[in-house]
């Protein structure tokens, strides 16, 4: 996590296992390798590490999901799993069973209790899955269908509450509720084309980025989600009106000086005046044009913000 080390995976080869390695980054050196030890040779199919590994908060463990190659499509049953591992060791702290290959990367919950892996839908298998497990021991907690048709399952992303994960299938994007993994909204391309993946979640917690296979970048804003956001914020104004001139910084003011005169460094309509002599002193300061930094703070000093 400090960029000491690299994990990285590898896919099998004939009867040769993908494994995922630990390698140093200042030398190339093997720190320890991973073997989830269970390849059938008489098949000539290995496991295969093909999702980026993913991190814990504190870098101690590592999420890796694997899955045993079928470069023939043949149906035999993938032994797909989602590993913990100990980044000091590599030993495995548990395992837990997916229906098929892992489609993302492991996502954890902010506050690590939780691990959301997806899998793909493949050929004579089940479909695309997204599934939530518990984080100390590999327990599923849930587990939905989110691709019924396609085959891509792609990147995900929680909403800003935790309350929903976005997950790209097959030719949408799917809004699940964290809590049991119950659908609650599908929003689809408008040209179906390549499989779409790789949600991204953007700060103001409404608008979710994704793309798909054909280089295409969408933005998909959420009703729900901003509708929410902006009722909140409407509670709030209605709750604590914003008055300019009582000295008190409130969204949208740029200062307050709890006057209402000009040429003071803060106008009448509580805007910065970047005109004057006097840069809002000894004032609350939401924009500073002569410290950087100094943010809705309060001036004791006579230089100004």
């Amino acid at each position: 996590s400090d960029g000491s080390y690299v994990y990285i995976g590898t896919d099998s080869s004939y009867s040769v296992p993908g494994k995922l390695y630990k390698v140093q980054t200042s030398d190339g050196v093997k720190v320890w390798e991973f073997d989830s030890n269970h390849s059938t040779a008489a098949t000539g199919r290995g496991a295969d590490f093909k999702n980026t590994p993913s991190l814990s908060s504190d870098g101690s463990y590592v999420y890796v999901g694997s899955a045993l190659s079928d470069p023939y499509n043949t149906g035999i049953p993938a032994n797909a799993k989602l590993y913990k591992l100990q980044t000091s060791d590599g030993v495995k702290v548990w395992e837990s069973a997916i229906s098929a290959s892992p489609g993302s990367p492991a996502l954890l919950s902010p506050d690590g209790s939780h691990v959301y892996v997806s899998s793909k839908l493949e050929i004579s298998r089940d479909p695309g899955k997204l599934y939530k497990f518990q984080t100390s021991d590999g327990v599923k907690v849930w587990e939905s269908v989110v691709d019924l048709q396609y085959s891509g399952v792609g990147g995900l992303a929680f909403s800003s509450d935790w309350s929903h994960v976005y997950v790209g299938s097959g030719y949408s994007i799917k809004k699940l509720q964290t809590s049991d993994g119950v659908r609650v909204l599908t929003y689809s391309v408008s040209q179906p084309g390549p499989d779409v993946s790789g949600a991204v979640m953007h700060p103001n917690g409404y608008d979710v980025y994704f793309a798909d296979g054909g280089g295409l970048l969408y933005k998909m804003r959420d009703p729900d989600t901003m509708n929410a956001i902006l009722s909140e914020w409407k509670a709030q104004e209605d709750c604590y009106p914003q008055i300019c001139g009582d000295g008190i910084l409130q969204f949208p003011e740029e200062c307050d000086d709890g006057n209402a005169d000009i040429l003071d460094g803060c106008d009448s309509g509580c805007i910065l005046e970047t005109n004057s002599s006097l840069s809002c002193s000894k004032q609350h300061c939401a924009i500073s044009s002569c410290t950087p930094g100094n943010v809705a703070n309060v001036d004791t000093s006579q230089e100004g913000c």
